[in-house]
């Protein structure tokens, strides 16, 4: 199955976003961003960006709320929690997804043409999701 994903990210969930940060920096990591607050009608987020060498890191905290970013910490506990790619057209890549097995756990899309959708593996995805993320300026 061929694609063109731009690899844009690895998520990692932890509990403690500062500890975690922290780490990263200590081994030559750099941030890239202040402290991000996601929030929705549904959950809470604190995610911090850090650059390792050549990979991003997303590192993502729970504050509140029921997502899948709990549900990963609750079943698997801290650690890599997802790769992210950019994709052309989210729409096509998530047929592929779903006929490969996987099943979309978590998205959105806005009228602007962003969009992204976070997919569970099937029993051979070793329990990495796959964030993929289609940006508005794709369809332009």
């Amino acid at each position: 199955m061929e694609n063109n994903w731009k690899f844009l990210h690895v998520g990692v969930i932890t509990r403690d976003l500062d500890k975690t940060v922290d780490y990263f920096l200590s081994i030559g990591g750099h941030t890239t961003s202040d402290v991000i607050n996601s929030e929705n009608e549904f959950r809470s987020l604190k995610i911090r960006m850090v650059d390792l060498g050549p990979i991003t890191l997303e590192i993502i905290q729970h504050v509140s709320g029921k997502c899948v970013q709990l549900d990963f910490l609750e079943k698997v506990g801290e650690g890599i929690n997802h790769f992210a790619y950019i994709v052309q057209d989210l729409n096509k890549e998530a047929e592929k997804m779903l006929a490969q097995g996987a099943t979309i756990i978590n998205g959105r899309r806005d009228d602007e043409g962003y969009g992204f959708a976070y997919f569970a593996p099937n029993d051979a995805g070793a329990n990495v999701i796959v964030e993929l993320i289609q940006r508005a300026e794709a369809n332009s």
